[in-house]
């Protein structure tokens, strides 16, 4: 005889289906403590991890015009001991007001790691969107011995979900490591990283979206059939690759002169503004220019800003020549120079000046005995000597010995000065510098106003015009 068929027992089957899960989730965490791993590190899914699993092999980022877009995994990436931490309240929230943080100190889990050589400086974006788990993402900087510097780190994108996204200035040529980890234990999965400069990045065809995937709710049903085993979720799966379409923005070279060569200044008011190359110009940028002349002057009078002797007295030095007057008195000074009149050959001193311009005087400060000079050369930047003045000098102790010739009409770097093998001294050497003769006359574009404005559309030269009134 057939036995009368039974009603299943819901309660028991749902209880039992709880015992099942329960179970299992205390499997998967006694595998992943079971499993044996080096070098300190602590592998939860116990298969082989990524490349980048380690700061020290990381994947190279190479910013080609100016944007990086790749997917990498980080199922069965690890931790290390060396990994940086999270720390609660130390990652700027900025630039990207309301976003959120770790809620504590922490390392997340299964990092991995990224690496790049800033090209230019300016803004740098790093983001994770598109991404298939809860991301947190970390910016550091590392020293000569391996330690890490936190230069920007997030958790969330506020108002947007679970991907992570910071921005900062980059410096050009600095390294900088990229750090992506699981939110939680069992975050990992694709991660989308873009890293790119804003405004010198191409222009994107496409924008990765986060797109949550959730795992459906059972629907209990009056005779639950259970499976040998459960079937994963797929990995999503992104939708579309995004594809540089742009090219850098164009920057160009502006380069001034003036005519006749040294007549007068033309002074580039707009600070180069390329972001990509100095001393460059970002097209139909308006630069202001000003012209002057006459009225720019070299200093109208120098002293000595470096010395050189054929010898010196015990106690003085050449270097006691420059600068202004030191002795006030006819007096023997150790501030002042002597030649050593034990010395072999002709005897100098020879002063060098900041400003290389024409010179109309020169005066020599004598303030021990006096009247010991007997030559006079002053000489060019590029070394040619011109003697300007010969002759017996009558000056009287601690005066200024000031010996007659032309302006010049070359540029003067030194003035060397020669004197008998005496025991006198020179405490200083002023030039004196004739004022510019020129005055500003007109532009190349034929506009006399000394200031100016231009666009920069290409590379460009501009030339202001000088004359003697």
């Amino acid at each position: 005889m057939n036995k009368k068929s039974q009603k299943p027992n819901l309660f028991q089957i749902a209880y039992n289906i709880t015992v099942f899960l329960l179970i299992a989730s205390i499997l998967v965490s006694c595998v992943g403590e079971m499993i044996p791993v080096t070098g300190g590190k602590a592998n939860w899914l116990g298969s082989e991890p990524p490349s980048n699993d380690d700061v020290d092999t990381p994947v190279i980022i190479t910013l080609t015009d100016y944007d990086y877009y790749g997917i990498h995994s980080n199922e069965n990436a690890t931790n290390a001991p060396s990994d940086p931490v999270f720390q609660q309240g130390a990652c700027p929230v900025d630039e990207y007001p309301g976003a959120i943080l770790p809620e504590d100190d922490m390392l997340g889990f299964h990092t991995i790691w990224f690496r790049f050589e800033a090209p230019v400086s300016g803004e740098v974006v790093t983001d994770t969107i598109g991404s298939s788990y809860d991301t947190m993402v970390g910016v550091w900087t590392r020293d000569g011995e391996g330690n890490f510097s936190l230069v920007r780190c997030n958790d969330d994108i506020p108002d947007f979900g679970i991907p992570s996204r910071v921005s900062f200035i980059a410096e050009s040529g600095q390294v900088y490591y990229i750090e992506i980890a699981g939110r939680h234990i069992n975050d990992y999965g694709d991660t989308m990283l873009s890293v790119y400069y804003p405004g010198l990045a191409p222009t994107r065809t496409a924008t990765p979206e986060w797109t949550p995937t959730f795992t459906d709710t059972p629907t209990p049903t009056d005779t639950p059939t259970p499976t040998d085993t459960p079937t994963p979720t797929e990995t999503p799966t992104p939708t579309e690759t995004l594809t540089p379409t742009a090219t850098t923005i164009p920057c160009y070279s502006l380069s001034t002169n003036v005519n006749p060569p040294d007549s007068g200044s033309v002074f580039v008011l707009t600070t180069p503004n390329c972001p990509h190359t100095p001393n460059k110009y970002v097209k139909d940028t308006i630069v202001n220019l000003a012209a002057q002349g006459a009225e720019v002057q070299p200093p109208t009078e120098q002293y000595a800003a470096s010395a050189a002797a054929s010898s010196s007295y015990s106690g003085t030095y050449a270097s006691s020549a420059t600068g202004a007057p030191d002795v006030t008195t006819c007096s023997w000074s150790s501030k002042a120079w002597a030649p050593n009149t034990s010395a072999s050959g002709d005897q100098w001193i020879e002063l060098t000046y900041t400003t290389a311009a024409p010179v109309s005087k020169v005066s020599i400060h004598e303030t021990y005995g006096g009247g010991f000079v007997t030559r006079l050369d002053l000489i060019e930047p590029d070394g040619t000597s011109h003697t300007v003045w010969q002759g017996t000098d009558t000056t009287p102790c601690n005066a200024w010995f000031e010996p007659a010739f032309p302006a010049t009409t070359y540029d003067v770097k030194k003035v060397k000065i020669w004197v008998q093998k005496v025991t006198k001294q020179i405490d200083a050497v002023k030039i004196t510098n004739p004022p510019n003769p020129y005055s500003f006359e007109k532009w190349d574009d034929d506009s006399s106003s000394p200031s100016r404005s231009l666009t920069i559309t290409n590379d460009t030269s501009v030339t202001a015009y000088y004359y003697i009134p």
